[in-house]
C-alpha cells in the first residue's frame, strides 16, 4: 500500500486527538493504543496514538496478515476476549507481533476483542513500554480499568469513529488466513475521575444509542437484585425517578420487560 496516498486519511491524521483521549491510559503506564474495527466485508478502520506505528504497519504490509471477520466466526455474539502475550493471538504470524514489539520497545501486548453483532468486531490493542512490568499487574488485578476505558473511548472518540467509518480501509484478500498482587487506590481513583463519562454507547444493532450514567447505575443495581425502593435509597432519589430511568432504558432497547433489557445489556458487556 502506498502510504503517500493515505497521508491525509483519518488513520494518519487523528493521532493527536486519540492521544488526548488516551491520557488516562498513559497515566497507568500504557504507552500504546490502537482501536481497530473489522467489518464483515473485510474493510476496517484504525484509530491509534502512534503515527510511526501506522507508517511501519502499512510499509511492512501487515494489513495483509491481520485476521478477518470470518476468523472470529467461532466467537459468540456478546463475547469479550482478552489475549495477552505480544498479541500472538491477534495475528496470523507470530513473527509480526515479535517484530512490532522489538521495533517499538513494547511489552505486555494485549488485544481485547469484542463481538457485539454479526456485522463487525472491535479490537482494542494496548501495550506498555518494555521496562514497565507493572502492566501485568493491571491486567491481573485492575482490568476493570481497561474495560471502563473502552466505554470512555467509544464516547469521546465517537466523532472520529463516525468519520473513519465513512472512509474505511479495504484489506486485500489473503490466502492464509506468579504475579504479585498490589493495589493502588489513589491511582484507581484518579483513573475513574479522568474517564468520567455521562454517555455509555452501545454497539451492534444498537450503535448510536447510549445509556446515561444514572440509567446505567439503575439497571446495574436492578440486575444485582435490588428493588426500586432500595435503588432509590442508594441513589438518594425517589422510586418514581428510578422507574422513569428504567423505563427509558427499556424504551431505548425496545424492550417490554426488564429481564430482556438486562439480558441485552449483559451481551453488550455494559452489565457485569
Amino acid at each position: 500500500m502506498d502510504i503517500t496516498r493515505l497521508r491525509n486519511h483519518i488513520t494518519f491524521t487523528s493521532h493527536d486527538d486519540v492521544k488526548k483521549i488516551c491520557m488516562p491510559l498513559f497515566d497507568l503506564g500504557i504507552a500504546f493504543f490502537d482501536y481497530v474495527k473489522v467489518y464483515k466485508d473485510r474493510s476496517r478502520l484504525h484509530l491509534g496514538n502512534n503515527p510511526e506505528w501506522v507508517k511501519y504497519f502499512f510499509q511492512n504490509h501487515y494489513q495483509e496478515k491481520l485476521l478477518y471477520f470470518e476468523d472470529f466466526s467461532h466467537i459468540r455474539q456478546g463475547t469479550n476476549i482478552s489475549n495477552i502475550n505480544l498479541w500472538n493471538n491477534a495475528y496470523s504470524n507470530y513473527e509480526i507481533a515479535r517484530s512490532i514489539s522489538e521495533q517499538f520497545g513494547l511489552t505486555g501486548g494485549n488485544v481485547i476483542t469484542i463481538k457485539s453483532c454479526e456485522e463487525y468486531i472491535e479490537n482494542f490493542y494496548i501495550a506498555a513500554d518494555i521496562d514497565n512490568k507493572n502492566i501485568f499487574n493491571i491486567y491481573a488485578n485492575q482490568f476493570n480499568l481497561i474495560e471502563r476505558f473502552i466505554f470512555y473511548f467509544r464516547d469521546k472518540a465517537k466523532r472520529l469513529i463516525i468519520k473513519a467509518n465513512q472512509n474505511r480501509l479495504n484489506s486485500p484478500d489473503n490466502e492464509q488466513g506468579c504475579i504479585k498482587i498490589t493495589q493502588n487506590e489513589s491511582l484507581v481513583d484518579i483513573f475513574f475521575k479522568q474517564t468520567e463519562t455521562n454517555r455509555f454507547y452501545l454497539t451492534g444493532v444498537y450503535e448510536g444509542i447510549y445509556l446515561t450514567r444514572k440509567e446505567l447505575q439503575c439497571i446495574n443495581l436492578l440486575a444485582s437484585g435490588k428493588d426500586f425502593n432500595q435503588i432509590a435509597s442508594i441513589l438518594n432519589c425517589t422510586s418514581r425517578t428510578i422507574e422513569a430511568h428504567i423505563q427509558n432504558v427499556k424504551d431505548k432497547l425496545h424492550c417490554t420487560k426488564i429481564a430482556q433489557a438486562i439480558y441485552l445489556l449483559t451481551n453488550q458487556s455494559i452489565i457485569k
